[in-house]
Order: structure tokens, then C-alpha cells, then sequence
């Protein structure tokens, strides 16, 4: 009883499941934390460039699950990180349809005050995450979709970088090609 009290798993009938204190545990030592490192900038410039709500989300445990969000200026009242994400929102949709390259609109549809664009960002091995905005009004701009778009096709590119490292982003400082070591 003591971990459903923490929040560490939940309870559905006779069975249990991770809670949501075990999932963003989970995020934090999985794959999903290089996937929330390098997305962290690009969300923070989508969010403050639109001024919509923004989300990460990705598969963890059969469940889709928020890793980061960002709410919107006037604040929507976004769910925290380690969140289900609601079924039949757009993110959600982007994880069970997985494959579908173009951006997943839902104007209104799953709440009537709200509009929301999602993206799927290739993880590679048949996964994806979704990156997600939303903002009050009962349809997205085409400004909206481009830069929500943008800013999947960012986290992708940065995701297929090769790491780099330490000796390597020293090389290519303005220090050392100054002559500073």
C-alpha cells in the first residue's frame, strides 16, 4: 500500500502498474534521457518563438508518457512530465500511429477550447517520440505546424549526431583555433 501511497505504482482492478513517480524515474535512466537532453533547447525555442504549450513524449512501459512540458504563456495547464499522455490526444495518436510522417492536427477535437499539432520524431528500431503544441483556439495556424514540424526535424538531426566529445569541442573552440592551448 505504501508505494500506490508514493505514487510509485497504481492500481487497476487486480493488477498494478508503474505509477507516475516510477516513470519519470524510469526517464531518467533510460534512453528517453538522452532524448529529453537534446531536445531541451529546441522545445525551450519552439515554446517561447510560438508561445504555445510544448511537450515531449515518447513510449515507456506500453504507455505513452509525457518526458517534458513546457506551458504556454497564458498557461493551458499542461500535465507534468511522468504523465500519461490521454488517449486519442495527437500525441498519443503519434505513438500508435506510428509511421505517419505528416504532423497530426486535432482542432478541437479532444477538447473544444484547445488545438494541438504533433510531430513524430524517429528514435530508430520502429520507435518515435512526439513533440506537441497547443494553444487555445479551435485551430492551429500554419505558422504553428511549420515550427512544431521544425522543431521534430531539430531533435531528429541532433538524435543522429554523433556524440561529440570533449578533446573534439575543444578543436573546434574559437580558443583553440586562437591559439589558446
Amino acid at each position: 500500500m505504501l508505494l500506490i501511497e508514493v505514487g510509485a505504482v497504481r492500481r487497476e482492478g487486480t493488477r498494478y502498474r508503474l505509477g507516475a513517480s516510477l516513470l519519470e524515474l524510469g526517464a531518467r535512466v533510460t534512453p528517453e534521457r538522452r532524448l529529453r537532453a537534446v531536445a531541451r533547447r529546441p522545445l525551450a525555442e519552439l515554446a517561447a518563438a510560438t508561445g504555445a504549450a510544448v511537450s515531449l513524449s515518447a513510449m515507456i512501459g506500453g504507455d505513452a508518457v509525457f518526458l517534458a512540458t513546457i506551458d504556454a504563456r497564458v498557461p493551458l495547464g499542461l500535465p507534468g512530465p511522468g504523465s500519461r499522455v490521454p488517449p486519442g490526444t495527437a500525441p498519443a495518436r503519434i505513438h500508435t500511429e506510428i509511421g505517419c510522417p505528416a504532423p497530426i492536427v486535432d482542432a478541437g477535437g479532444y477538447l473544444a477550447h484547445i488545438s494541438c499539432v504533433a510531430v513524430a520524431v524517429p528514435l530508430g528500431r520502429g520507435q518515435v517520440a512526439a513533440v506537441t503544441t497547443l494553444v487555445a483556439g479551435q485551430r492551429p495556424s500554419l505558422g504553428l505546424s511549420a515550427a512544431t514540424r521544425a522543431a521534430g526535424t531539430r531533435i531528429a538531426a541532433l538524435l543522429n549526431a554523433p556524440a561529440r566529445t570533449m578533446d573534439d569541442s575543444r578543436k573546434n573552440s574559437t580558443q583553440w583555433k586562437m591559439g589558446g592551448r
